[in-house]
């Protein structure tokens, strides 16, 4: 409960390995519950770089760089996370959200088909959305 103390642990824990990836990503997620979202950025950055196959790091840089409005370095995010972790539902999800977003209707539908695939049950209202770009 005390995320002072945790960062400062963290961040011992970098000055003893600084190829930690796991503390780089838990201070990314510190940085994101605390709305420092650039901080966040910098920190997921970091944890991808010295564990390129921690996909949750991705998918929670995808989920702030959304929160930030770029949605292209989001949809960037979490293709890496699929592609590592194939089975990540809400990647998917995330990944439809976001081609909706930016107007690639059928990436949207492909990746909410995914998303169904993996078990994910989404609101009728998006189906409803999605219903006119369906070829």
């Amino acid at each position: 409960g005390d995320k002072e103390q945790a960062r400062r642990f963290y961040l011992k824990v970098i000055d003893l390995d600084p190829d930690n990836g796991d503390a780089y990503f838990n201070l990314g997620y510190l940085n994101e519950s605390q709305g420092e979202l650039s901080e966040a950025v910098n920190y997921y950055e970091k944890a991808v770089e010295v564990a390129p196959k921690n996909a949750e790091a991705y998918y929670n840089l995808g989920n702030v760089y959304g929160s930030l409005g770029q949605n292209g370095e989001a949809i960037a995010a979490y293709l890496k996370t699929v592609g590592i972790n194939p089975k990540h539902q809400d990647a998917y999800v995330n990944l439809s959200i976001m081609s909706f977003k930016s107007r690639d209707y059928q990436a949207a539908i492909h990746y909410l088909e995914q998303a169904q695939a993996l078990g994910y049950n989404p609101p009728a209202e998006y189906l409803k959305t999605l219903e006119p770009y369906r070829k």
